[in-house]
């Protein structure tokens, strides 16, 4: 079994698997609606989380970096997917992610309730599944994620054959390729780049490049 392949209940069990939440299907149903006014309609926002622990006992705990405090910590990390529209958001999907070191040590994962078939997935193939899921039940038509997911070929992929438009972060030494076949830099597309009347903003941000534009 893969990484967010079917839904579980949320426990130890759950790590590395996708689960659909039951603010999704709140959100399809108009517990979140969507104004007629909003000219950009509802769409998924892909983020991660952190639940910083002691110890090595929990399921899918591992040093990892943590936005929250800047630094590597012990912590447990979950991919998220949060249903957006004018009004509000709520969180429609999400997957604990396993790191490696739990995916190859069967007995570690026996004893934290992981199952034997669960196969290792990375962050973006975790956004990935999740992607697939809402865009199938809810009426998205946008997803946006960091510089993490942003890397992620397959997942930019994966939002374009769903049909969504997306924003990323990605680094600014990014390689892009442009219609043309030419390999270039993000920072030297984004120079060049033209948004109608619309102004582009960049914002740097570690070894990122931040974009807020139309």
């Amino acid at each position: 079994m893969k990484a967010g392949a079917g839904c579980r209940p949320c426990s130890a069990r759950t790590g590395g698997t996708g689960r659909t939440c039951g603010g999704a299907a709140r959100a399809g149903s108009g517990g979140i609606p969507d104004p007629d006014g909003d000219l950009i309609g509802p769409g998924i926002a892909i983020d991660e989380t952190a639940q910083l622990k002691h110890g090595d006992a929990t399921a899918c705990v591992a040093p990892q970096h943590a936005g929250c405090t800047g630094q590597v910590e012990n912590r447990v990390t979950t991919v998220f997917s949060a249903y957006v529209t004018a009004s509000g958001q709520a969180w429609a999907d999400s997957g604990v992610y396993m790191p490696e070191r739990w995916a190859a040590d069967l007995p570690r994962r026996r004893a934290a309730g992981i199952p034997d078939d669960l196969e290792f997935a990375t962050k973006p193939a975790l956004a990935i599944a999740q992607v697939r899921r809402l865009a199938a039940r809810l009426p998205v038509r946008w997803a946006a994620f960091d510089e993490v997911c942003g890397r992620s070929e397959d997942l930019r992929k994966a939002c374009a054959k769903a049909g969504l438009a997306y924003v990323a972060i990605i680094p600014r030494d990014y390689q892009v390729t442009l219609p043309s076949g030419k390999t270039i830099r993000a920072e030297e597309a984004l120079a060049s780049a033209r948004f109608g009347r619309h102004q582009c903003t960049f914002r740097l941000c570690c070894a990122g490049l931040r974009t807020a534009g139309p």
